[in-house]
């Protein structure tokens, strides 16, 4: 007789991260050996729920480049562990040596892991680095920005105040050369003005 599943899945905000972003993992992070067994696989979920979360890929491409940065964080955090690991490992045998000058014993006594762990540190972040640069020119590309307007084209140009028309020049006084003692012909219409009485002597 079979049991019949009723699990509602995962109630905690975490959980329900993870969950809906399962669909989104590639294979890399269905394999268990990704994870050692000196790791938290709660912690690798957590991360990739974090990335997701961050960038929300909606292409394959971007999917892949934010798998890839997951797996290079996953790898440095790793190998701060194993540096931590391969100093503590020496300093356990380094009881000889005075205290203030153990840790320097420890460094010199595995130095060729180390140096070797460092270059494995390096090529990861420069992994890393690029994967991010080219996740951001695809989102940047997928999602444009509005063009600003080019700041010579929207400089305030200043109206012209409007100018007063041109007061017209005064017109000349008709009949300047007219003879003494006349008076200048009427406009037409205009009524006619009475002469001045004589004073008879």
């Amino acid at each position: 007789m079979s049991i019949p599943n009723r699990s509602t899945g995962p109630r905690s905000v975490n959980g329900k991260a993870v969950s809906r972003l399962n669909a989104l993992k590639t294979g890399i992070y269905a394999k268990a050996e990704v994870i050692l067994p000196t790791e938290d696989p709660e912690q690798l979920e957590a991360l990739t729920a974090e990335y997701h979360q961050r960038f929300a890929p909606a292409t394959p491409e971007q999917r892949c480049l934010v798998d890839s940065l997951v797996s290079d964080e996953w790898l440095l955090r790793r190998f701060r562990a194993i540096e931590g690991q391969l100093l503590s490992r020496v300093l356990r045998h380094a009881f000889k040596v005075d205290e203030e000058s153990r840790t320097a014993v420890a460094y010199l006594g595995c130095y060729d892991n180390l140096n070797y762990l460092q270059r494995r540190v390096n090529a990861t972040r420069r992994s890393f680095e690029k994967s991010l640069a080219v996740l951001n020119q695809l989102q940047a590309a997928s999602h444009p920005q509005p063009v600003q307007p080019d700041a010579a084209s929207t400089r305030f140009v200043p109206t012209p105040a409007p100018t007063a028309p041109a007061a017209a020049p005064p017109e000349a006084p008709q009949n300047q050369n007219r003879p003494a003692g006349k008076l200048p012909p009427l406009p037409l219409g205009a009524a006619p003005v009475p002469a001045s009485p004589q004073i008879l002597p």
